[in-house]
C-alpha cells in the first residue's frame, strides 16, 4: 500500500501545472527518497510507514485551504518525529518535503 501511495504522489507532482520545474525536480528527488525509506520502514513498522504514506499523500493534495494544508503537515512532521533515532533519513526526507512545500508558500 505505501508504495501505492507513493506512486500516487509522483503522479501528482509530476502533472501540477502550479510548480515549477525547480520545485517538481525537488520535490520528485525527495518523494524518491521518501519512498526508499518507507519501504525500509516497512519491513519492521508496516503501520508507520502505512501512516507516514497516507500523510504525505493528503499533504501533496491540491488543497484551497492553507489552514488545511497546515494540520496536514504538522500531522506529518508528528508521524516521522517519533522514529528520528531510529530512522533519521525517513525524518531528512519528511523534512525537506514539509520545508519545500513551506517555500513554495504551501
Amino acid at each position: 500500500m505505501p508504495d501505492k501511495t507513493i506512486d500516487q504522489i509522483q503522479s501528482r507532482i509530476a502533472g501540477s501545472p502550479n510548480l515549477t520545474d525547480e520545485n517538481r525536480a525537488a520535490m520528485l528527488e525527495l518523494v524518491g527518497e521518501l519512498r526508499e525509506e518507507i519501504n525500509d520502514l516497512s519491513t519492521t513498522r508496516h503501520e508507520n510507514a502505512r501512516e507516514i504514506a497516507q500523510q504525505a499523500e493528503i499533504v501533496t493534495r491540491p488543497v484551497e485551504d492553507p489552514d488545511v494544508v497546515q494540520q496536514s503537515i504538522e500531522r506529518l512532521s508528528a508521524s516521522v518525529d517519533k522514529l528520528e533515532g531510529s530512522h533519521p533519513r525517513l525524518t531528512q526526507a519528511v523534512n525537506g518535503i514539509c520545508n519545500l512545500l513551506s517555500r513554495m508558500g504551501i
